[in-house]
């Protein structure tokens, strides 16, 4: 009878020990995941896209307007195609070029090469954006030997994103998207003439896109 007594003993002190342990493990597990972020940050190499394919991103990490809030809500990104070696035309000078047939002129032609990234934006925040600030204000472009923002009245003495856009028959990207509104629109850079191997790259939203010269 003891030898029982002691045994059913023994048995409920493994049982009560097991269940310790798994409420423990239970309790940690949750600990874990309140630990976690809802939305952790986007990794560069686990976030890298194609031609072609969609994605979305909070808008609220664009850079707006001098003057205006972020915006709420996402943004739809499709970058379709890229073209390398585009001219500025002389009847675009006039819509998108600063001093005109002044001392700007020298500057429309690039230091290396233009390339130009066509893409789609979808609106789905809750308000207008504009393309040519929210969006191509949080790309550059990168090879292995330098980094290049979009190429621009500071740097050309014109809009390159917006004439290659305007000349393409594409959205000017400094045009609003209103909400709900899909447009295809550009961003251009002034690359080195010898690169290859280039990705557009956003660090601000985490995302890249391997590109090479010639596609």
């Amino acid at each position: 009878m003891i030898l029982r007594l002691l045994a059913a003993g023994m048995l409920l002190g493994i049982l009560a020990s097991a269940c310790g342990s798994s409420d423990d493990e239970a309790a940690s597990e949750d600990n874990d995941a309140a630990a976690q972020p809802e939305s952790a940050p986007l990794d560069v190499q686990a976030n890298s896209f194609s031609l072609g394919e969609p994605f979305r991103i909070n808008a609220s990490l664009l850079p707006p307007p001098i003057g205006e809030q972020p915006l709420q809500g996402n943004v739809v990104l499709r970058f379709v195609s890229m073209a390398s070696g585009m001219i500025l035309k002389e009847e675009t000078v006039p819509t998108v070029a600063t001093g005109y047939g002044g001392a700007y002129r020298d500057s429309f032609n690039p230091a290396g090469v233009y390339v130009t990234v066509f893409y789609s934006v979808t609106n789905e925040t809750d308000n207008a954006l504009i393309p040519g600030m929210h969006v191509n204000g949080a790309f550059q472009m990168v090879d292995e030997v330098g980094t290049w923002q979009p190429a621009g009245i500071g740097s050309h003495g014109f809009d390159a994103s917006a004439a290659f856009a305007i000349q393409s028959d594409e959205v000017d990207p400094r045009d609003w998207v209103e909400m709900g509104e899909t447009v295809t629109t550009a961003i251009a850079f002034d690359i080195s003439a010898g690169a290859s191997k280039i990705r557009l790259v956003s660090e601000l939203l985490g995302v890249e896109l391997p590109l090479s010269i010639g596609e």
